[in-house]
């Protein structure tokens, strides 16, 4: 039994309203929870956005890294290190997008790890410390080199984000 056409027009109006407000309830506790300690707010930023980000990236993509490089340092003016597809690893490069945190502009590089969202973040600043959270179900490792911060984010097995990580510091030449 089907709702009258009504009905469905008033759902189809509020149900992204109430996605949106609850998104906006999700960052906020996220802010809350993690006030005065700045490596668990930026874990939960990059959580969420990791989250967002790939609500609308096609994870069977795949992008070519030394074109993507070139394309942001041209348009962005800072270069970034672009991890290739690790085929062996079942890691594969999808995307690249510009984001935003509470820091600043970010990076935003898409792998898919045998067929699930990787995240890895460049920021534009170097931060203290190396950290390693679980935040909104997501691991994450972040870490200063030079004047970048980097991040790690996914649902992944720690073996999946060290070795990501290892690539990642590597392609930085660390």
């Amino acid at each position: 039994c089907r709702p009258p056409a009504p009905r469905r027009a008033v759902l189809r109006r509020w149900v992204p309203l109430s996605l949106a407000a609850s998104l906006l309830l999700a960052v906020a506790g996220a802010f809350v929870f993690t006030l005065g300690r700045p490596a668990e707010a930026l874990a939960a930023e990059l959580a969420l956005d990791h989250m967002k980000c790939f609500k609308l990236q096609d994870i069977s993509a795949r992008a070519d890294a030394a074109t993507l490089a070139r394309r942001w340092e041209a348009r962005e003016g800072w270069a970034i290190p672009v991890v290739p597809g690790m085929p062996a690893d079942g890691i594969e490069l999808v995307g690249l997008r510009r984001c935003f945190s509470t820091s600043g502009q970010m990076a935003h590089l898409m792998y898919s790890a045998n067929g699930q969202p990787l995240s890895v973040y460049v920021l534009q600043h170097g931060s203290e410390g190396a950290h390693e959270l679980e935040v909104l179900g997501q691991r994450t490792v972040i870490w200063s080199s030079g004047d970048r911060t980097f991040a790690v984010v996914g649902n992944e097995s720690p073996d999946v984000l060290a070795r990501m990580c290892a690539h990642v510091r590597h392609a930085a030449g660390e």
